[in-house]
């Protein structure tokens, strides 16, 4: 039978300071962090999570999942395309179908997206790399130079704690070996770093580990749990209240029956009249202020604006809708500082397995913002849609109308290989009129066709085409302006 002291403990427990016996036991909210003295009795330190207790704090914190998912998929959102450099020559649509095939063929997009998640919990994500051809004892082997990647597996982070050697007659070598192991499955083994993409979160010089965000975080998601669990408990008190009951000459048949009854209600007493119970309400606070602490500090882990973890409502204008910029910089560096280097050595093994070169450098696509950014990706659309199709001064265009149109609709698109366009005539040269017109515009009277000169060159467009265009350039640039000034009006506020 339960006493005021068994209820007591049982609401009190989960937020007091553990007891040296509680240390020695390991109570479940000690596995989460708790101050220990060190060996040198010089201060407090907190523990640092063991992988299984990173993913399973990681999932009690609805926010940091948020902000580990929506941070690894605004860096993948947009995927890339790839630039040739100069002097290289054109993009070849071999190249561009090897790659893209392979991405297809490995879902590399949604594993990358996984593994960088992976990497915010544990510090670290994995993928490894398979070869056409390949074997499993051939992981501690590095590639061959005319190997062909054909697909992607994601690795559990948990299973890979060291980076060395196999053995002593590795280390003459002075390549360190990821090394895997899993119990579950019995699988204990080498792999040569050659053959994994391994995506470092928070890295430190000198470390060959990156940084757990929820080990940095560890005691502010205890924070959060606490007040969870209290906001639940106060919440259950007063829609429930408290059973006080009094029995005189209670028997064995009526105790069974409020041991039942007890187990059916979240706070119940059961007592004789020579016990004095006395039931003091808790006061209701407003946890409001304590969860915008909490999400301020989740939300710093993530170099991320806070109103962008929270979510802002639909309709809802604040001055705050300016971070945003900040926000998808800080993404654009990640993806040019951490990502490209660690996707070019792969795309340059894939054309190099086929006989081919690397000849390009990856761009990664905006990340939509707001109408400005929107206008900007428009307008890239139409300038590469206007060049492949007309080309420079210094050569013709190399695309139809139709792809043309494509690419204006969708950026990047896959051309035709064996398509031949026609030759274009030759420059034609009219001798002018004293007061030429312009090429670029319409004749005003049917009958003044026969004087109008049309300089047909190659690669050129007519009036109509150009005329096209150039009303798009100009609406372009009417939404940008509109972009920047809602931008400062909203600065404002």
């Amino acid at each position: 039978m339960r006493t005021i002291g068994d209820l007591a403990k049982g609401f009190f427990k989960n937020y007091v300071a553990p007891t040296k016996e509680e240390i020695v036991q390991e109570r479940k909210e000690i596995d989460l962090s708790s101050p220990k003295i060190t060996e040198s009795k010089t201060g407090w330190v907190t523990k640092t999570l063991t992988p299984d207790k990173l993913f399973e704090t990681a999932t009690q914190c609805p926010f940091f999942m948020k902000g580990a998912r929506k941070k690894s998929m605004d860096s993948v959102r947009a995927w890339h395309v790839l630039v040739p450099l100069q002097d290289k020559g054109k993009v070849f649509a071999e190249d561009k179908k090897l790659i893209q095939d392979f991405e297809e063929r490995s879902q590399i997009k949604y594993k990358w997206n996984l593994a960088r998640v992976s990497s915010f919990i544990y510090g670290d994500g994995y993928l490894i790399v398979s070869f056409k051809g390949d074997k499993e004892e051939t992981t501690i082997k590095p590639p061959t130079d005319k190997s062909y990647p054909w697909n992607v597996r994601l690795l559990d982070s948990k299973c890979i704690t060291d980076i060395g050697y196999p053995n002593n007659s590795y280390e003459k070598d002075e390549i360190k070996y990821f090394h895997y192991v899993n119990s579950k499955d019995a699988v204990d083994m080498w792999i040569h770093p050659d053959r994994i993409i391994h995506l470092v979160n928070d890295e430190v010089a000198g470390e060959m580990f990156g940084t757990s965000t929820v080990n940095l975080l560890r005691n502010v998601i205890k924070s959060q749990i606490n007040v969870d669990i209290a906001c639940g408990e106060i919440l259950a008190w007063f829609a429930h209240g408290i059973y006080d009951v009094t029995q005189e000459g209670c028997k064995q048949k009526e105790r069974e029956m409020w041991e039942k009854i007890i187990e059916r209600h979240p706070s119940a007493l059961v007592h004789d009249d020579t016990a004095k119970v006395e039931s003091i309400n808790p006061q209701a606070i407003n946890p409001t202020p304590f969860y915008s602490q909490l999400i301020s500090s989740i939300a710093a882990a993530f170099r991320m604006p806070k109103h962008i973890l929270e979510g802002i409502e639909v309709g809802r204008v604040t001055g705050a809708e300016v971070g945003y910029g900040d926000y998808y910089k800080d993404v654009k560096d990640d993806q040019d500082l951490i990502y490209s280097p660690l996707l070019t050595p792969l795309y340059k093994k894939i054309l190099e397995g086929q006989g081919r070169t690397w000849r390009y450098a990856i761009e990664w696509n905006p990340v939509y913002i707001d109408e400005l950014a929107e206008a900007d990706i428009v307008l890239k659309h139409a300038q590469i849609a206007d060049l492949a199709k007309n080309g420079s001064k210094f050569g013709g265009g190399y695309i139809t109308d139709e792809e043309a149109r494509e690419i204006f609709n969708k950026g990047q698109v896959i051309l035709d290989p064996t398509l031949s366009l026609p030759p274009k005539p030759a420059p034609e040269i009219i001798p002018q009129n004293p007061e030429p017109t312009s090429p670029n515009t319409p004749p005003t009277n049917p009958n003044e066709k026969s004087k109008l000169i049309i300089q047909e060159v190659k690669g050129g467009l007519d009036w109509g085409e150009k005329e096209m265009i150039a009303k798009l350039k100009e609406q372009i640039e009417k939404e940008r302006k509109l972009g920047e000034q809602i931008l400062k009006e909203q600065a404002k506020l």
